[in-house]
């Protein structure tokens, strides 16, 4: 697999590319490439040097999210439902994803590639709707890496140099800005657990009560606030009910600082939205 050519595409075509562990989604870390995605270059150079020491050729390849390219990916997987069939709701209800750049993942997934419009920020968002998580910043695993024998494999007949702008309705929606579906209205619809009949507010209790593991504990208190403020609750209650979850449901507390400083970015976006 020559990882190298293709990292180095990627590079010169002006994506930020990182290394990643062979067979692994974990950045590999070096003298140059010590900070994940914070260390990601384009610089097509320093790509070159890391791929073609011995102990590097096999790093699978990482590319960044956000930044200048401005890259929102939609990643549709299959580990506890089908996110396939839930698309498909969601674009029968409003509309056909935009024609982009596509890529297989080895466990029956897709990532759908995007351009946020100039201008625009949109935040990550894990299990958005079931099966469907929308990544903004960090990085994403990136053809022609492979997982235990697994491929990630373009699926698409566009190529990476044809990567498609986010339609604003698929935006609209995930925000909970439409004029037909509240946020209510859309997680009932596409965030419920298939076929146990259970309300949003179920669900969300139990992601509450799940916690989440060290490497994932910020994501969760920004989902977690976010799909509060979204249904609307008050901002005490809220604060109240993070210090809460991070006391009793997270094995390792985050800082408070932390917890602050994400309420008040979650706080702020919102009500920059008009919420």
């Amino acid at each position: 697999m020559d990882f190298l050519k293709t990292a180095v595409i990627y590079a010169r075509l002006g994506f930020e590319v990182l290394p990643l562990m062979p067979n692994s989604k974990i950045p590999c870390k070096t003298s140059v490439f010590s900070n994940g995605s914070l260390t990601a270059t384009s610089n097509a150079d320093i790509v070159t040097e890391h791929w073609q020491q011995p102990k590097y050729r096999d790093c699978n390849i990482g590319i960044k999210l956000g930044g200048v390219n401005r890259l929102i990916v939609i990643d549709v997987d299959t580990h506890k439902v089908n996110g396939h069939e839930t698309l498909a709701s969601i674009e029968k209800s409003h509309s056909k994803l935009t024609t982009t750049f596509t890529v297989d993942t080895p466990t029956g997934g897709k990532h759908y590639y995007y351009k946020l419009p100039a201008g625009e920020e949109e935040e990550r968002r894990i299990e958005v709707f079931n099966g469907i998580d929308c990544l903004s910043n960090g990085y994403i695993v990136a053809s022609p890496s492979t997982i235990n024998g697994g491929k990630y494999k373009v699926s698409s007949q566009l190529n990476i140099r044809q990567i498609a702008t986010i339609p604003s309705w698929w935006l609209s929606l995930i925000r909970g800005d439409t004029d037909n579906d509240t946020p209510k209205q859309i997680n009932s619809s596409y965030n419920a657990p298939m076929g146990t009949g259970k309300k949003y507010t179920g669900q969300f209790l139990d992601e509450l009560v799940a916690g989440a593991e060290v490497g994932n504990r910020n994501d969760w208190i920004m989902r977690l606030t976010s799909k509060m403020l979204a249904v609307g609750a008050e901002y005490d209650t809220i604060y109240k009910l993070l210090l809460i979850a991070n006391d009793n449901f997270l094995t390792d507390p985050i800082p408070l600082s932390e917890i602050n400083a994400t309420f008040k970015s979650r706080v702020k976006k919102h009500s920059q939205r008009g919420a």
